[in-house]
């Protein structure tokens, strides 16, 4: 039935995406609205935000959806070595905010660690995806001093 209902180009992306896991983070994300709603004192202005940012991060989800493994594979020692790279930036050339060094200002702000929130566990998947299984103790090991570096 729902596929005389959507065009072809949005069933191809909604294929890829679980539908119980999409189902479970709308029903997250009206319950966190519901809630917001009534902890503003019915400041709808709020609830609208929330909701913008919550349809975009939703987008997003769709997009990477759509990025086949071994790409976001490739990607993952890009992407820790960057972060890395960035870490280390902060320490040397970071601005301050709030009594904190944790941004670098490049144009515009960014904070590298939400940058490593994204590539630490890609990269553990990666570690781990050229190891056999069950891991060895030393692959755990290699996997937590990627994790608290």
């Amino acid at each position: 039935m729902i596929n005389y209902l959507l065009p072809d180009w949005l069933l191809k992306i909604f294929q890829k995406v679980d539908a119980v896991l999409l189902a479970a983070l709308s029903l997250l994300a009206f319950a966190a609205l519901v809630t917001l709603f009534s902890a503003s004192d019915g400041n709808i202005d709020q609830v609208y935000r929330q909701g913008i940012h919550f349809l975009l991060g939703l987008a997003l989800m769709l997009i990477f959806s759509q990025i086949q493994s071994k790409t976001l594979r490739q990607w993952s020692i890009w992407l820790y070595t960057g972060g890395l790279v960035l870490l280390v930036l902060v320490l040397m050339i970071g601005v301050e905010k709030k009594g904190a060094t944790r941004w670098l200002n490049v144009g515009v702000h960014i904070q590298p660690a939400e940058i490593m929130k994204l590539a630490v566990p890609m990269m553990v998947a990666y570690y781990f995806s050229e190891k056999p299984l069950p891991p060895r103790f030393i692959d755990i090991v290699v996997a937590l001093v990627l994790v608290f570096v």
